[in-house]
C-alpha cells in the first residue's frame, strides 16, 4: 500500500465533512450476520441506539483502545451479559460490520472463542474464561497489506465457525489490532454471546486467559514497527496463542493472497448498507452531506471523482475540477479553476482547506467555504519544520501534552514516529492522560476519584481538538491511494 502522505494528490474539501463526529476515528461494530440472521451491535457512545444486541456493552465511549493489561480486553468491557444470545450452527458464516475503520491502524485481525461454564455464559466475565483462537489474519507481504486495510476499505469481515466444536453456549469474539504507534499497540475487541448447534466433540487446545496473553514483554505487538518494510512485517507474530488444531474456519476475504486480490465487489454497496441501517439519524445526515466520503458509495465517488477530483496518474501536476456541486453537499460547492502545484513527486496535498502558499501552489479561485477554515493548516501539517501542532493547552497538575512535530512527510512526538498527523497527535493526547492519572493515583484516597475524573474529562478535550487533523487525513489517505 501506497504511503499516503508521501504520494500526494490535489483535492479540495467538502464543507459538510467537518459535520462529522471525532468519534467515528475508530469506530464500533454495527451489525453481525450469522448464517441468515442480523443482530445489532453495540455503539459504546450511544448505548440505546442500536437496540437491543448480543454483543456485550464495551466502556470505551470514545470508541478508542481496550487497555490490554487489565481485564477489559477480554470483551472490551467488563459486562457480564449481553441483551439476548445468538443462535448458530456450526459451520455458519459469520460477517461483522463496521461503521467506519482509519486506514492508518494497521495490524491483524483475530477472531476467539470460549466455551462458557455450564453452558451459561451470563454472569461470566470474559477475563474469567479459557479462550481459544479459531482463525488469524496478518500482513501479506505479496500485496504489501494488513487485514486491516481491508476493513477500512469495505467494512466489514467474514469468517466461518468451525464444524467440529461441542454444542452450548460461547462468547465468540472478534478483534483488530492497530500497531500505527511503535510501541504503544492498540487493541480493539468485541464479543457477543452465542449458541451454538453442532455434532463436534473437539476439546480445543491450545486456550489461554486474558489478559495474560498480551501482557507480556516478549508480545511481537509492543515493538513491531509497521514503517519497517516488508520484510519485517512478514515476521510479525499474531498475539495470543496459535489457533487452535483442527479449527476449520476460514476467512473468505481475505487469505495467503491478502488485500489486493480479495476485495469484494460490492464494497461500496456493504459500505452504504452499513451506514443506512445501523448509524445513527445524527452520523447518517453528516455521511449525507459530505457525499458519504467516509464510507466511499459508489454515487459519492463518482460525483466527487468526476466534479472534485481528477488525476490521471502519480506524475500529474495539475487537478482539474468543474464546480463541486451534489445533492448531498448543496452549500459547499468548491469552484477551482486550476491547481497547479511546483512539487517534484506529485501535486500539494489538500484537505480540510485548501491552501495558498506561493511557493507550492497556485488556485484560481476556491469557494468561501473552504478557504474559512484554518489558515494555519496545511495538507501535510499545520505547520513548518519545528512548529509544535499539539494546540491543546489544558495541563492538570501542570502535565501538558507533549508537543507533535513535522519532519518532512512525517511526525513525531514523545520519540515516536508517525505517518499521520493526527496519529502523532492521538499519542500525544494519550500520554498526557496516562501522566494525570498517574498524578491521580498518587493523590489522597479521598481524591483520588476527583482527579481521575478530572483528567478523563481533559483527554476528551484534548481528544476533540484534533478532530479537524483526522478528517484531513482519512480524506487524505482515500484519495491518495485512489490516485493508484
Amino acid at each position: 500500500m501506497p504511503s499516503f502522505l508521501a504520494n500526494k494528490v490535489a483535492l479540495a474539501t467538502l464543507a459538510g465533512l467537518a459535520a462529522l463526529p471525532s468519534a467515528l476515528a475508530h469506530g464500533h461494530v454495527t451489525s453481525w450476520q450469522i448464517g441468515d440472521t442480523t443482530y445489532a451491535g453495540f455503539n459504546p457512545s450511544n448505548s440505546a441506539e442500536l437496540g437491543s444486541t448480543p454483543e456485550r456493552a464495551t466502556t470505551n465511549s470514545d470508541q478508542g483502545p481496550a487497555d490490554y493489561t487489565t481485564d477489559v480486553i477480554a470483551t472490551g468491557g467488563t459486562a457480564t451479559s449481553s441483551d439476548l444470545v445468538a443462535n448458530a450452527t456450526a459451520g455458519d458464516t459469520v460477517i461483522v460490520t463496521w461503521n467506519t475503520w482509519p486506514e492508518s491502524h494497521k495490524g491483524s485481525v483475530t477472531q476467539w472463542m470460549a466455551h462458557c461454564p455450564d453452558d451459561l455464559c451470563a454472569g461470566t466475565a470474559g477475563a474469567d474464561m479459557d479462550w481459544f483462537k479459531i482463525s488469524q489474519s496478518s500482513y501479506d507481504e505479496s500485496s504489501d497489506s494488513w487485514p486491516t486495510d481491508y476493513i477500512a476499505e469495505n467494512l466489514i469481515w467474514t469468517f466461518t465457525l468451525p464444524t467440529n466444536l461441542a454444542a452450548g453456549q460461547y462468547l465468540l469474539r472478534h478483534e483488530l489490532l492497530a500497531m500505527h504507534s511503535t510501541g504503544a499497540p492498540q487493541f480493539y475487541p468485541v464479543a457477543i454471546e452465542m449458541q451454538l448447534e453442532s455434532s463436534g466433540s473437539t476439546t480445543p487446545s491450545p486456550t489461554g486467559t486474558f489478559p495474560d496473553m498480551y501482557d507480556s514483554d516478549d508480545d511481537m505487538a509492543l515493538t513491531q514497527n509497521i514503517y519497517g518494510g516488508s520484510a519485517l512485517n512478514a515476521e510479525f507474530v499474531v498475539p495470543g496463542v496459535a489457533v487452535y488444531d483442527g479449527s476449520d474456519s476460514t476467512v473468505s476475504n481475505w487469505d495467503s493472497t491478502g488485500l489486493e486480490n480479495n476485495s469484494t465487489s460490492s464494497s461500496s454497496t456493504t459500505a452504504s448498507s452499513a451506514v443506512s441501517a445501523t448509524t445513527s439519524s445524527a452520523e447518517a445526515s453528516a455521511a449525507t452531506s459530505s457525499a458519504e466520503v467516509l464510507v466511499a458509495t459508489s454515487d459519492a465517488e463518482s460525483s466527487i471523482q468526476s466534479s472534485a477530483v481528477e488525476t490521471s496518474a502519480v506524475e500529474t501536476s495539475a487537478v482539474e475540477t468543474s464546480a463541486a456541486e451534489t445533492s448531498a453537499v448543496e452549500t459547499s460547492a468548491i469552484e477551482s479553476s486550476a491547481v497547479e502545484s511546483s512539487a517534484v513527486e506529485t501535486s500539494a496535498v489538500e484537505t480540510s482547506a485548501v491552501e495558498t502558499s506561493a511557493a507550492a501552489t497556485a488556485t484560481n479561485a476556491v469557494s468561501e467555504t473552504a478557504t474559512s477554515t484554518s489558515a494555519s493548516a496545511s495538507a501535510t501539517g499545520s505547520g513548518s519544520s519545528g512548529t509544535n501542532l499539539q494546540t491543546y493547552t489544558g495541563a492538570i497538575d501542570g502535565i501538558s501534552a507533549p508537543s507533535v512535530t513535522a519532519d518532512g512527510d512525517q511526525y513525531t512526538c514523545d520519540g515516536n514516529t508517525f505517518n499521520s498527523e493526527s496519529d502523532a497527535l492521538t499519542r500525544s493526547c494519550e500520554v498526557q492522560r496516562n501522566q494525570c492519572l498517574d498524578s491521580a493515583n498518587s493523590k489522597a484516597n479521598d481524591e483520588v476519584s476527583s482527579a481521575m475524573t478530572a483528567c478523563e474529562t481533559q483527554a476528551t478535550e484534548c481528544d476533540s481538538s484534533i478532530s479537524s487533523a483526522r478528517r484531513r487525513d482519512m480524506v487524505i489517505g482515500r484519495y491518495a491511494r485512489r490516485a493508484f
